[in-house]
């Protein structure tokens, strides 16, 4: 069986996220992908309780039967979980698998800082997928024997997301950042009164299925909807 691992704070999860994950999955034909969602990432600063994250990523997958979410760093002793530590447990779970490890092609050039880095290639075959700024001709690539995949180039960010610039992300998840208030929504929601901001969400609703049945973003008019 082909196994794809990927790590993120999914804060929030998005769908390039899920975009890249698929195009991964056809290319490298696999069988199962793991999502590894992190605690306490080493270069990204997490603003969401490890929890709601986990919640987002379930509602985000639920229509990917070959998907599974690992908790493995969540429920870690360790206050930073690196990443070799991860790859190490699943090359324990599956001895006899082929396993991949997917970065994003902006990794690629810090790759070498990452704890045990020349240990990787030993125990699965790095992946990486473009970013905009991505160096495909960088030297980490042979160095560590990464595998360079190709494929339609994505700005989505979670960074645009939690400030309100974007909502590529599936609906149930912005559903859940209204009920749970995240993100940008509180300073949002402040605006109104109880009443009145729940017509503001219902208009939001309305805008998406508008948009969605004419063959438009759904995301965009969400967006629109409820500023």
């Amino acid at each position: 069986m082909n196994i794809l691992i990927y790590g993120s704070p999914f804060d929030p999860i998005h769908d390039g996220h899920l975009a890249m994950l698929i195009a991964a999955k056809e290319a490298l034909h696999i069988d199962k992908v793991i999502l590894v969602v992190t605690k306490n990432p080493r270069w990204k600063n997490t603003t969401t309780n490890v929890f709601d994250r986990i919640n987002m990523v379930k509602l985000a997958t639920k229509p990917f039967p070959f998907i599974d979410i690992s908790l493995f760093e969540v429920e870690s002793a360790q206050v930073v979980n690196f990443t070799i530590t991860t790859v190490k447990h699943f090359k324990t779970v599956y001895p006899h698998d082929r396993l991949y490890y997917l970065i994003g092609g902006d990794q690629v050039e810090q790759f070498h800082k990452w704890k045990d880095a020349s240990h990787y290639a030993s125990l699965i075959q790095v992946v990486a997928y473009p970013r905009n700024t991505t160096n495909q001709d960088h030297p980490n690539y042979k160095k560590f024997g990464i595998q360079p995949l190709f494929g339609q180039l994505y700005a989505i960010s979670s960074t645009k997301i939690r400030q309100g610039q974007s909502l590529e992300t599936p609906l149930p998840v912005m559903q859940y950042m209204i009920d749970h208030e995240l993100y940008f929504i509180p300073k949002l929601k402040a605006f109104y009164q109880p009443q009145r901001f729940d017509h503001v969400v219902s208009t939001a609703q309305l805008a998406y299925a508008i948009a969605v049945s004419n063959q438009l973003s759904g995301a965009k008019a969400f967006l629109a909807g409820i500023f």
